[in-house]
């Protein structure tokens, strides 16, 4: 692998049929048409990050999925002055896909903890896709739901007597996700 540089640049050995064999084995792609991912990979592009840098920061606003290539992250929570890791993400897992579809500020900051190679997906060439294929709105919608409940939890158990149960809070959150697709 050539020598890391600043996160805009692009190896120009990862080609798009590089990224489109990666796109294929991530869990929510799985299964789709060669149309759906080449719409992806023409939407996306390659980006590198050294450990310690941050790749997104919760309260930023995001229109960006990042699938891991290479290397690992950690996802963390900025909870009463202090960073909570909630998960580790590597090569093949995906991240920053609930900012992209709920239009909102993202949830947490990912920090690189290795060098990584990120494919970095627009909110464009995502939306394309979905064209193609509108069960790839279910798949990512169901992820982002679980995903969302978990650190939720993580960070803030629930109170007795909350209002929304889980069931309930996954419906709302379905709801606003799938207005994304219909912009």
């Amino acid at each position: 692998m050539s020598p890391w540089t600043p996160a805009d640049a692009t190896p120009p050995a990862r080609d798009a049929a590089a990224r489109r064999a990666e796109l294929a084995r991530v869990e929510f792609l799985k299964g789709v048409g060669d149309a759906v991912l080449d719409r992806i990979t023409a939407g996306s592009r390659v980006a590198l990050y050294t450990p310690g840098e941050a790749v997104i920061r919760q309260g930023d606003t995001g229109d960006e999925l990042f699938v891991i290539l290479g290397g690992a992250v950690d996802v963390l929570i900025a909870k009463d002055d202090f960073q909570i890791r909630v998960a580790t993400l590597e090569a093949g897992h995906f991240f920053g896909e609930a900012a992209l579809l709920r239009g909102e500020q993202r949830s947490a900051t990912v920090v690189a903890t290795t060098e990584c190679e990120l494919l970095v997906i627009s909110a464009g060439a995502f939306r394309a896709a979905a064209e193609l294929d509108a069960s790839i709105e279910d798949r990512l919608t169901r992820h982002v739901a679980a995903r969302l409940a978990e650190l939720s939890k993580a960070v803030s158990p629930p109170e007795p007597g909350d209002a929304l149960d889980d069931d309930r809070r996954s419906d709302i959150l379905i709801a606003r996700i799938k207005q994304f697709f219909r912009r």
